[in-house]
């Protein structure tokens, strides 16, 4: 991966979806690492997280800003600083929202920092009690119900777990029972939204099949590991050549 030519808004949009993920800064010295700011991480074919060197991101709305790039054995590495970020959460809209979110909480006691995704969080401002509970949790989600402990960092969880913290910022303490759609409900949710879709490529490609400007191909093969057998359809829209 070639760090110098990414860009901030990939980047961003990558943190967004899990592919990178925030990783406290340690050794950082500016008070903005202690809750605004982080380092970028990826993880790699051990698990382990490989640092994006010269890059920093925003903790709330994952804005990526370079400090220096990349170091070069010839060429001599440009220093950028702090000052992007720091002109950057001066004017962060999400920031200046949890700011007074946070003012307007008279009855909390204790001030905690915003949870951050990727496990980038600091627990320990967690209670012990709620930390084995946690971790209970996750457990038995993996054991059983038969899941891989990778999935307990796939984005689609996270998302579920976080829309239910959401519900219960917004309502209260509730019952899983009383929030949760059933399979019957979701799996219509499914279909409906299969359908939409349907219909959208069905509208997008009715004038180019009345032109005769579309073609398709198909393609069979099996794999030869999982023994499963896949169809692929390919549908190519061709554009009318004019003299």
């Amino acid at each position: 991966m070639d760090i110098d030519n990414l860009a901030a808004q990939r980047i961003q949009s990558q943190l967004k979806s899990n592919y990178f993920e925030l990783v406290k800064n340690e050794k950082g010295n500016n008070e903005i690492w202690i809750n605004d700011v982080s380092l970028i991480g990826q993880k790699n074919e051990n698990h382990l997280t490989d640092i994006l060197e010269g890059w920093t991101a925003c903790n709330y709305c994952y804005m990526a800003y370079r400090t220096h790039s990349k170091r070069m054995q010839v060429v001599k590495e440009k220093n950028y600083g702090l000052n992007g970020i720091h002109d950057h959460l001066k004017q962060c809209q999400l920031k200046s929202k949890i700011s007074l979110t946070n003012n307007k909480e008279q009855n909390v006691q204790i001030t905690t920092p915003s949870i951050h995704p990727k496990f980038a969080f600091n627990k320990k401002a967690l209670p012990a009690k709620y930390k084995l509970k946690l971790k209970d949790a996750e457990l038995k989600f993996v054991v059983a119900s038969s899941h891989s402990f990778n999935s307990l960092e796939n984005g689609g969880i996270l998302n579920l777990i976080q829309t239910s913290i959401e519900i219960g910022a917004n309502f209260g303490l509730a019952d899983v029972q009383d929030i949760f759609y059933g399979r019957k409900t979701i799996r219509e949710e499914a279909l409906l939204k299969f359908n939409q879709y349907k219909n959208q490529i069905c509208s997008l490609l009715d004038e180019p099949i009345q032109q005769h400007y579309v073609a398709g191909t198909d393609d069979i093969w099996t794999d030869d590991l999982m023994k499963r057998s896949y169809l692929d359809f390919t549908v190519f829209l061709l554009m009318m050549l004019t003299n």
